[in-house]
């Protein structure tokens, strides 16, 4: 997720949902990757907190970011930032007319997670909510172009309800993001007969979690 893409929607919702520590840290590292001189913002609600205090400082150092916890949130398409011009990923239709036919997002992350570095990762989650999903939905779902099969998945209630849409969380062991761009890749390869409409992936996060102890003996 590039740094713009750190959060979803327009400046009110911004505002309403107030985005946690973890989404303003993953902001700003991708921002620091980038090569930014410096960061600002302006939604965080007055007169500030302890958290909104926290944050300002994280964003005026780089170093702050390195081993924090992290939630990277692909930006969503809006009326009012399509009107702009602005592009965005999301929603992801995936229609049965293209069963089989993969559809791509990139999207970056700052994190260092080779293996020389992931010593004090406690955990690395991708996470898709998908609507109009149901259980016999048969999909392929890649990271750079390595499968996530073998990953350990568990589906949740989403945004809704169980029957409008579910969240797909992948555990990530083996098959982990790499510093800079990544490509993840959705495929629908069928659906049960007789079911009509498309599947859509609504939202994609990564969540890098961080512990203070090794995460190896």
């Amino acid at each position: 997720m590039r740094s713009e893409e750190a959060w979803t929607g327009d400046r009110t919702t911004l505002v309403v949902q107030k985005p946690p520590p973890e989404v303003f840290r993953a902001a700003a590292a991708n921002n620091w990757s980038l090569g930014v001189d410096g960061l600002y913002t302006w939604f965080l609600p007055w007169p500030l907190g302890m958290e909104q205090r926290g944050i300002l400082s994280e964003l005026s150092d780089p170093d702050h970011a390195v081993e924090g916890d992290k939630r990277y949130v692909l930006r969503r398409r809006t009326e009012t930032a399509t009107a702009l011009g602005y592009t965005a990923p999301l929603p992801l239709e995936l229609a049965v007319a293209e069963a089989g036919v993969p559809h791509r997002v990139a999207f970056s992350v700052a994190d260092d997670l080779s293996a020389a570095r992931r010593f004090r990762v406690g955990s690395v989650q991708l996470r898709l909510n998908i609507s109009n999903i149901v259980t016999q939905d048969r999909l392929r779902i890649e990271l750079n172009g390595e499968s996530l099969e073998g990953e350990r998945c568990t589906r949740d209630i989403g945004r809704h309800d169980a029957a409008r849409d579910q969240w797909l969380t992948f555990e990530l062991v083996e098959v982990l993001p790499r510093a800079g761009e990544n490509v993840l890749a959705v495929t629908l390869l069928s659906r049960p007969a007789g079911l009509a409409g498309s599947v859509t992936v609504e939202q994609v996060e990564v969540a890098v979690r961080y512990s203070p102890h090794p995460s190896k003996l």
